[in-house]
């Protein structure tokens, strides 16, 4: 335990300098060095990345220059999975009447909260296709989504924008410039998603107007409210 705990603060501090030089297969190298151990220390940092906050991006596409291409995938996208998993059962416990009040007091989140309260997974769905910090998952738990619709709407919500993190990283590893260019191409193609993405939530967000700002009592349980 100790040797993993070891490892992944050393990929956690090696993933803070991606962007240049020799960091990177310096990177990959103590991922490789033992396997077992290497994956399952990269799964607890990008778990405990997005737990605080912090952006994931440059790690998914530090598994795919890594592993291979498959194994990346199922390693970014389950760790993603549950982090969200736990941020959204800390929102709907123990952080639950801070992220009621920030509910409350944020008009574009009781705009969020309303539509989650007409539908949970559509909603949920919908705003995974635009960029959002990952402390949005604490705040889902402090919603009245179910927790069965939250986990599959991120599911699949989260799929397309891993699944290019992923692809990307194959043209940043090879370095020529026609891979980097291919790389380029994807990452505008997230851009231009996500641009997209979050015009359509502004606009399906807008129906719902002013909405009612009074304190909603939600399930202290994962179900529904059927209020």
């Amino acid at each position: 335990m100790r040797l993993c705990t070891v490892q992944t603060g050393r990929i956690a501090a090696r993933a803070t300098h991606i962007r240049g030089g020799e960091s990177v297969p310096a990177l990959t190298q103590a991922l490789t060095a033992r396997p077992r151990l290497g994956v399952v220390a990269a799964i607890l940092t990008y778990i405990s990345v997005e737990l605080l906050g912090l952006p994931s991006t440059p790690l998914a596409i530090m598994f795919g220059m890594t592993y291979p291409k498959p194994l990346a995938f199922v390693m970014a996208h389950g760790s993603s999975l549950l982090s969200g998993a736990i941020a959204f059962h800390v929102g709907r416990t123990t952080l639950r009447p801070r992220f009621a009040q920030r509910i409350r007091d944020t008009p574009k989140l009781r705009a969020i909260d309303a539509a989650i309260r007409d539908h949970d997974f559509a909603t949920i769905l919908l705003l995974r296709f635009a960029p959002m910090p990952p402390v949005i998952n604490y705040i889902y738990g402090a919603t009245s989504a179910s927790f069965r619709g939250y986990l599959f709407a991120t599911l699949l919500g989260n799929s397309p924008g891993i699944a290019l993190c992923v692809m990307s990283s194959h043209g940043l590893a090879l370095g020529t410039e026609l891979s980097l260019g291919i790389a380029a191409c994807v990452v505008f193609a997230v851009i231009f998603a996500s641009s997209f993405a979050s015009r359509t939530v502004s606009q399906k967000l807008a129906t719902y107007g002013d909405v009612d700002t009074r304190p909603h009592h939600h399930p202290d349980t994962t179900a529904r409210s059927t209020s």
